[in-house]
């Protein structure tokens, strides 16, 4: 998770120039193993503005079809519902909007067991140029027993095949010396960007290792718990706090990199490799 961390620092700032993206996953276990997954993206108005740009210039039928919404792409959920793991299925997509006139989609998939399901740990983000592949990390996957009463377990991907995840000797030359004035552009950019990962229990948490562990806002009972969460937006608020993220150097383990990272706002990642969540 860290290294998918550093990457989406030091590479989003390239692809989304245009306009920022909240990106929401939330994974939702019932007490027999089954449950959905609650897909949420919304895009800044600078990246809906190049999306209606892109098919205007593609003319005709293309440009006529975005009146109902560019973003829900049906048969490209259904694909990704396949590659999810055995037995997911795509349910539903819809628009949605936010007061302040941000457009998003949202998207559920369903499963009926668990131990089956395979989330990625990298943003499904909406709008790719054509043709761009996206190179996919390992996936989350989870286990699930009922021995005495159920228990989730949720296996966090390591870096690839079980090496170590790769040193950074140094920060990308665009993140070492950033003048303010391109600090500030960046920092408009990014206002709102947020990628967060989620699981959440039917009942409520008797026991966890997880880190993060919070409470839901209608149902008042603890049953969130947070694998991943990078609000780069509120992490630039700080310019020091950004430098810091953007020059932390080599990150040769999970620990070494948990030290580095504690204490940074905006940034939430579950360190630990097995995440046992225990429910009534």
């Amino acid at each position: 998770m860290i290294r998918h961390a550093l990457r989406f620092t030091c590479v989003l700032a390239l692809l989304l120039t245009s306009g920022c993206i909240d990106a929401t996953t939330v994974v939702s276990v019932k007490k027999d193993g089954s449950g959905s997954v609650f897909d949420v993206v919304f895009i800044g108005k600078g990246l809906q503005q190049m999306i209606q740009q892109m098919s205007t210039a593609m003319g005709g039928e293309a440009a006529a079809s975005q009146s109902a919404s560019p973003l829900i792409d049906i048969k490209k959920y259904k694909a990704r519902a396949a590659t999810m793991g055995e037995g997911v299925r795509f349910i539903s997509a819809k628009e949605l909007k936010k007061t302040d006139g941000t457009t998003g989609v949202g998207v559920v998939y369903a499963f009926e067991d668990i131990r089956k399901l395979k989330i990625s740990s990298d943003p499904d983000i909406p709008v790719q140029a054509e043709g761009q592949a996206s190179k996919k990390s390992n996936p989350i996957t989870f286990d699930f027993a009922r021995d005495h009463g159920p228990k989730l377990i949720i296996n966090l991907p390591q870096s690839d095949n079980g090496n170590k995840p790769k040193s950074l000797e140094k920060p990308p030359v665009a993140m070492q010396e950033v003048p303010p004035e391109q600090l500030a552009q960046m920092k408009q950019i990014f206002e709102g960007f947020r990628v967060r990962i989620m699981v959440k229990v039917d009942g409520e948490i008797a026991r966890t290792n997880a880190s993060y562990v919070q409470i839901d806002t209608q149902s008042k009972k603890k049953q969130l718990v947070t694998l991943f969460d990078m609000n780069i937006g509120e992490i630039m608020k700080d310019e020091e706090t950004f430098k810091k993220l953007a020059a932390m150097g080599k990150i040769q383990d999970m620990e070494t990199a948990s030290e580095k990272l504690k204490g940074i706002p905006g940034l939430k990642i579950e360190i630990a490799k097995r995440v046992e969540i225990e429910f009534l």
